[in-house]
């Protein structure tokens, strides 16, 4: 099951929760400006689970004026194996979307690189892929 997370730019530098649920295939949060957080995660649960999760965006080509949504060739993926699972640091993975060297959006971008809310890119979005994972806790620490 693939679930939209949809993510927007808080004004008052808050974490907030905009909808909870899901399980209907889209979710929505708010974040701080990325840099001033990091994101922690862990894959919990019953063994045997995966779920993958990427940074997403629309790209309006300036030239043709298409939109394309384009996911991060950067992804984490969690995997539930046996025994205790640990938290790892994704903030890099889910705070910037690495585009395809020489595409049209990292033309227009002027960079490989993009951080979450860049300005070239809009409708940013983590796109959750779930493959049988019962939990994946994220956690989110102020710098």
């Amino acid at each position: 099951m693939t679930t939209k997370i949809l993510l927007s730019q808080s004004a008052d530098g808050v974490f907030e929760v905009l909808d909870k649920n899901g399980t209907d295939g889209e979710a929505s949060f708010a974040l701080p400006v990325p840099g001033t957080y990091t994101i922690w995660a862990r894959a919990l649960g019953t063994p045997g689970g995966q779920a993958k999760m990427a940074t997403c965006a629309t790209f309006i080509d300036p030239t043709t004026g298409v939109a394309t949504m384009l996911c991060s060739t950067d992804n984490e993926v969690f995997v539930r194996g046996t025994g205790k699972s640990s938290f790892r640091n994704v903030t890099n993975a889910l705070t910037t979307i690495t585009l395809v060297p020489g595409s049209a959006a990292e033309l227009a971008c002027g960079t490989p690189t993009v951080s979450l809310f860049a300005t070239c890119l809009q409708d940013f979005l983590w796109q959750y892929d779930n493959n049988g994972l019962k939990l994946l806790q994220v956690r989110f620490y102020p710098n």
